[in-house]
C-alpha cells in the first residue's frame, strides 16, 4: 500500500535540523507501546505544497515518522492543518482513498497510517489507540 504523502519524503529536512517555527506547526509523532521510532522527519514548509495540492487542502505541517514494528515497517504521516475546515478536507480526502482506519483526526491534525497487508492488524490496533479518548 502506497501514500499519497510518500513522494514528499526526498524533498524532507531531519527534525533535528528544521527551524522551530516549521517544527512547532506540526505535533510529535505518536507513540504505540511496541513501535520503535527509526526516522522522524518534519518536511520543509516549502516542500508541502504538492502534498497539500494531492490532498487537495490547506496544511501547515507535516511529519512523516517510520516505526519498526515486530521488524516489519510502518510508517505515520502527521498532518498538521491551520483550521478544522481543512482539517476535515485532509481526513476525507484520505478515508475515500484509503480504508477508514488507515486515518485518525485528532482536532486539527491527521495521522494518516502507510504499511503493507501484514501489518494491517498492528495499524488498526494502533489506529483505535489514538483515536480513543
Amino acid at each position: 500500500m502506497l501514500s499519497v504523502l510518500v513522494a514528499a519524503a526526498p524533498a524532507c529536512s531531519r527534525s533535528s535540523t528544521i527551524g522551530a517555527a516549521a517544527s512547532d506547526a506540526v505535533p510529535p509523532a505518536p507513540a504505540f507501546d511496541g513501535w520503535i521510532i527509526k526516522s522522524d522527519t518534519v518536511i520543509a514548509h516549502d516542500k508541502i505544497g504538492a502534498v497539500a495540492a494531492r490532498l487537495g487542502a490547506n496544511v501547515k505541517g507535516l511529519r512523516n515518522v517510520t516505526y519498526e514494528v515486530k521488524g516489519k515497517t510502518i510508517q505515520v504521516n502527521v498532518i498538521a492543518a491551520p483550521d478544522s475546515t481543512e482539517a476535515n478536507k485532509v481526513y476525507v480526502s484520505l478515508t475515500t482513498a484509503k480504508a477508514p482506519w488507515a486515518a485518525v483526526r485528532k482536532g486539527d491534525v491527521v495521522y494518516e497510517f502507510v504499511g503493507q497487508n501484514d501489518v494491517m492488524q498492528d495499524i488498526k490496533t494502533a489506529h483505535d489507540k489514538l483515536a480513543g479518548p
